[in-house]
């Protein structure tokens, strides 16, 4: 962590026999929990935390929102907490809790988004999440097509001195909000 930037987006997978998030990439077996996360974090207050939920189900959902509850006000965090799911149903849970949502859209792809455009659009009717998210190679599409929803993007990858043009090109958006980067120093200050 990097004291150049507001915030940190944080994978988890809920583990719901132990009634805890992990934090982990990609599922890789690990014991760092959420709250030993949380525990480390000098001047938590103040960070934002984009929550990547990488296994909300509805196994899990029920049992996630009370505990995600408990922690972010044991820590006095929730307004500084983003949930983000590809699964907008199971999400607009957390909304309903006073959580702030991020519906993770498909990426790009020239046949396939044409089709789900239709669904993306009922979806954002349907459960108004507070912002929507994608890699930074989908914001053209999806920015077209939703220009009003706050978008929040991410640009794994993009580390090298050239990127920083795509970079500050994204951040004049109007509707971009948030982005991640690989970055270490935050060059957009």
């Amino acid at each position: 962590m990097s004291d150049e930037f507001i915030g940190y987006e944080i994978d988890v997978y809920f583990d719901n026999e132990k009634k805890k998030f992990k934090i982990s990439h990609h599922g890789e077996s690990n014991n760092y929990n959420l709250i030993s996360y949380l525990n480390e974090i000098k001047g938590l207050d103040n960070v934002k935390l984009w929550i990547d939920f990488k296994n909300l189900d509805s196994l899990n959902v029920e049992s996630s929102v009370i505990i995600l509850d408990k922690i972010a006000n044991k820590y006095a965090i929730k307004s500084n907490i983003i949930i983000e799911s590809k699964n907008i149903a199971l999400l607009s849970l957390f909304k309903l809790n006073g959580f702030y949502i991020s519906y993770w859209l498909p990426s790009f792809h020239f046949i396939k988004s044409v089709f789900n455009i239709i669904d993306i659009r009922d979806d954002l009717i349907d459960y108004k999440p507070n912002a929507i998210s994608m890699p930074s190679s989908s914001v053209s599409f999806y920015s077209k097509k939703f220009p009003n929803y706050p978008i929040h993007c991410w640009t794994n990858g993009m580390n090298q001195e050239y990127d920083k043009d795509e970079i500050r090109s994204l951040n004049k958006q109007k509707n971009i909000k948030i982005i991640l980067t690989d970055f270490k120093r935050n060059f957009l200050k």
